[in-house]
């Protein structure tokens, strides 16, 4: 008889377990629902809202789930079959439960498995931290009462990004490409019932950008409007361990982390001076997993050449339609070249110009040993430019995996609501007619990338090895 009693008690316990791993307790009413303004102030996507009801169930179980409208349209996106995608509950829901005196939640929905803690669960406000995803970052969520009205007009801003597009992409027909005009078909069906910005943020996101004939485009988000967002680039600077030197016997290793902040172009004119004087025989430059950045390159690409080069030219929207195939050698050497480094001026020369021609003067004193360049599938935009000019010039060998090809300068756009779009505003053609984007760099070495570092020392270290040979039996 116990043990009989025991398989019994033993089988409800399953029965419970499988119960609730299926969310059997979703099916139940909930016993009381109340209505909560969700603010994500540090998201991936920028400050976002969203509005939500906080739902009891019996036993205690608890659920913030978004009061989202646009379900039905985000279900016919193509990104909405992937894997860690569920819509069932909603597009923003988590699942939370009290253990001791903790509350913590797991998302039961648009990335399932990302997880939630919350340290404060009352009437009046709610607030905790996500802690993987999309999401990640403090959120805080005041009670309020319900409404049917859209946080913001979603439909006025697809149209006015759509606009932004068609006005200042570098080439206006590739607003007319499939992947791009079925992007924004699937943005126009979810704005229509959008309520907050989670809707609009997983529309881009599940529309398919990454079909898109064109990188360097966002959409996101902004506590500042694009004026602030473009002045504020000038000013910033980075950690200093963005540019790192190191040695290895008669090479150095340069690493830079990204080409952005004012100080970087400080680090590494200083960092080449550094390696200068110490007489090393070679330096190996890593841009593996460089996203590239502005003009911080200007220092790098000018402190390793021994002869004037010419990078390319950025070509806009008006220049494209003047020159369809790309400007002749006499058009570009008519072009000034330019010689700024501040970024709110580069964006506004490319509102007012056709083709601006980029090219680069040695310094005084460069780097006079060997030169390596090590890039990825993760090197991007401007560190691909850099590695294209030394490269042609004849400065560098390239060593590692061909990089994605995604350079074109982009811009920022307010489109209304606070979200600021990045738009590709000018193509790069280098020496006016090799186009990167697209195409990207192919190495002279092919290695895999966690191998490239030791294939660059062993191609430099042989290299400089002969040189001296050379220099004895003469």
């Amino acid at each position: 008889m116990p043990r009989r009693k025991s398989h019994r008690a033993t089988g409800f316990v399953a029965l419970l377990v499988v119960l609730f791993a299926s969310g059997w307790w979703w099916t139940q009413t909930p016993t009381e629902i109340s209505h909560w303004r969700v603010t994500i102030p540090y998201s991936r996507f920028g400050p976002i809202e969203l509005l939500a009801d906080l739902e009891r169930f019996p036993l205690g179980t608890l659920r913030l789930r978004s009061s989202s409208a646009a379900v039905a349209a985000l279900r016919t996106l193509p990104g909405a079959a992937n894997k860690p995608v569920r819509l069932d509950e909603g597009s923003w829901v988590f699942a939370i439960r009290r253990t001791g005196d903790s509350i913590e939640g797991v998302s039961v929905a648009s990335r399932a498995g990302d997880r939630m803690r919350i340290s404060r669960l009352d009437e009046e406000l709610i607030s905790g931290d996500i802690e993987t995803g999309w999401f990640k970052g403090p959120f805080s969520a005041e009670r309020v009462v319900d409404s049917d009205a859209p946080l913001r007009d979603y439909v006025m801003m697809v149209a006015a990004l759509e606009q932004k597009m068609k006005d200042h992409l570098f080439d206006r027909a590739l607003v007319d490409h499939p992947a791009v005009r079925t992007w924004f078909d699937g943005m126009k069906r979810v704005a229509a019932s959008a309520r907050d910005d989670v809707d609009m943020i997983l529309a881009a996101q599940w529309a398919a950008p990454e079909a898109f004939p064109f990188s360097h485009f966002e959409l996101k988000r902004s506590a500042i409007d694009a004026a602030t967002m473009s002045r504020q680039f000038d000013a910033m600077d980075l950690p200093p361990a963005n540019v790192s030197l190191e040695f290895r016997d008669r090479i150095g290793v340069l690493t830079i982390g990204r080409f952005l902040g004012k100080n970087t172009e400080v680090l590494i004119s200083e960092a080449l001076a550094r390696a200068g004087k110490t007489q090393c025989q070679g330096l190996i430059v890593d841009l593996r997993g460089n996203p590239g950045g502005a003009f911080a390159i200007v220092p790098l690409i000018q402190g390793l050449l021994h002869a004037p080069a010419l990078g390319g030219v950025f070509i806009t929207q008006t220049g494209r339609a003047a020159n369809p195939s790309g400007p002749g050698a006499s058009a570009i050497k008519a072009l000034p070249s330019w010689n700024e480094t501040s970024l709110l001026a580069w964006w506004e020369a490319l509102g007012s110009r056709d083709m601006i021609k980029i090219a680069f003067t040695p310094v005084d004193q460069p780097f006079q040993g060997l030169v390596a360049i090590l890039v990825d599938g993760k090197t991007e935009s401007a560190a691909e430019l850099a590695a294209q000019v030394l490269q042609s010039s004849g400065r560098a060998i390239v060593v590692g995996e061909q990089t994605p090809g995604k350079l074109l300068s982009a811009a920022h756009f307010d489109v209304g609501g606070g979200f600021v779009a990045a738009l590709p505003v000018a193509d790069y053609l280098a020496q006016g007619r090799l186009r990167i984007e697209g195409v990207g760099v192919t190495p002279d070495i092919l290695a895999a990338t966690d191998d490239a570092l030791d294939v660059a020392a062993s191609e430099l270290s042989l290299r400089i090895t002969e040189a001296a040979h050379e220099v004895v039996a003469h």
